[in-house]
């Protein structure tokens, strides 16, 4: 075994990502997923580990999906019955739910790493959930159907983002919207809605500066120099 810097490190914490998942997928301990999490917190700046596990993650829960474990889907339900909602196959998808949401959130979040091959990699593996949840909501509407929400948080955070390389961009503009023109709709679509934001945000902090500048000149007029003239 290598001792070259955390490369132990980095062994275990893989070798455990892969026990994991067959706890999960083999046993079906789903709570094992939020040991996967827990690791990727305890390991946070080994960028090796961070790769490895948004793999496991996304192989776990494409493959629950297939399998419609206690009928999970990449594309939550609206709602359930009243009857389903206190059954124990429900919440088990509830939970299954809650941690596909803790997946999309921290691979969202790997938009804005600093390294740049996190960056691209976070972009492809958030387009691919993007597919398989058109794939699966295209299938149950008969027709095809966009995923708004996934997509929807992966261009508002590359807008927002002050770490973005250009790479990504890069990657984004010529491998998806020049090429599919669901995505190039939707993306026009986000970057009005993110210049929607921008402008309601200046326009509150504009409203905040004026309300203190009000304030500041409230201040002055009751100050104890600005008294009357005595006669």
């Amino acid at each position: 075994q290598s001792t070259w810097g955390n490369r132990p490190i980095m062994e275990s914490g893989v070798s455990k990502l892969k026990e994991l998942e067959s706890s999960v997928l083999t046993y079906k301990k789903y709570n094992s997923l939020a040991d996967i999490f827990d690791l990727i917190k305890a390991q946070a700046d080994d960028k090796d580990l961070t790769i490895a596990a948004v793999q496991v993650l996304k192989k776990i829960f494409v493959v629950l999906a297939e399998r419609q474990d206690h009928g999970f889907q990449l594309i939550p339900r609206a709602v359930d019955s009243e009857k389903e909602k206190t059954s124990s196959s429900s919440q088990v998808r509830k939970f299954l739910e809650t941690k596909l949401t803790h997946y999309v959130s921290f691979v969202v979040k790997l938009l804005h790493h600093t390294d740049v091959n996190i960056q691209t990699f976070a972009l492809r593996s958030l387009m691919a959930l993007v597919k398989r949840q058109c794939q699966e909501l295209t299938a149950s509407h008969k027709q095809p159907t966009f995923a708004q929400h996934t997509f929807q948080q992966v261009i508002l955070a590359m807008v927002n983002s002050e770490t973005l390389s250009a790479e990504p961009l890069e990657l984004l503009i010529h491998n998806y919207v020049a090429k599919f023109g669901d995505v190039r709709l939707y993306t026009f679509k986000c970057l009005k809605l993110a210049i929607s934001k921008r402008r309601e945000k200046l326009r509150t902090n504009e409203t905040a500066e004026e309300e203190e500048e009000e304030d500041v000149e409230m201040e002055d007029t009751d100050s104890p120099n600005n008294t009357l003239p005595i006669a």
